[in-house]
């Protein structure tokens, strides 16, 4: 029994030992989410991590208003025109880089169509993994209009909205 009881101890020991020394080389997994009154969770604030996805390792920077977005201010300026962009992880595109993202590719791309000639397209991520639609709505009313935007893009998926709407198929999250 006293064998038994010092193997463990010693596991334990190295255990916490290796989670320090995995800490201390950066290798800890940021606390992304926190409880939201509102929403259920929302991201935190100014988080940087990386993400292993399909495509590899990806870093990202969550911004001062808790999204993965670069920084935008609440004052639009003119002569911008404003893409507001609610959804789930598709758009959180955690495993994308930024700059790869299909909402960051909406910029180009309306600009080069003439999309609003002589006006500058700004599109802002608001998309959060597992959001549904009463997320989307709360989060519209409580932060998105302040950035006052011009156009509203809701993203959505028949792979896994229908579940993140239902609470009879997801008793466990926490939302509105």
């Amino acid at each position: 029994m006293k064998r038994i009881t010092v193997a463990a101890a010693l596991a334990f020991a190295l255990l916490a030992v290796l989670e320090v020394a995995l800490r201390l080389a950066g290798y800890s997994a940021p606390e992304l989410h926190q409880l939201d009154a509102d929403l259920g969770w929302s991201l935190r604030a100014h988080k940087r991590g990386s993400h292993a996805g399909e495509a590899g390792r990806t870093g990202f920077i969550i911004n001062a208003a808790g999204f993965r977005d670069r920084e935008h201010t609440l004052d639009k300026p003119d002569p911008v025109y404003r893409i507001a962009v609610l959804g789930d992880e598709y758009s959180e595109a955690m495993g994308v880089r930024l700059a790869d993202t299909w909402w960051l590719q909406l910029e180009p791309t309306l600009r080069h169509c003439d999309f609003k000639p002589g006006r500058l397209v700004e599109v802002l991520n608001f998309g959060v993994a597992g959001y549904g639609t009463a997320q989307e709505l709360v989060l519209l009313q409580k932060t998105v209009m302040r950035y006052a935007p011009d156009l509203v893009v809701l993203q959505f998926s028949n792979r896994d909205d229908v579940i993140d709407n239902s609470f009879a198929l997801t008793p466990y999250k926490l939302r509105p």
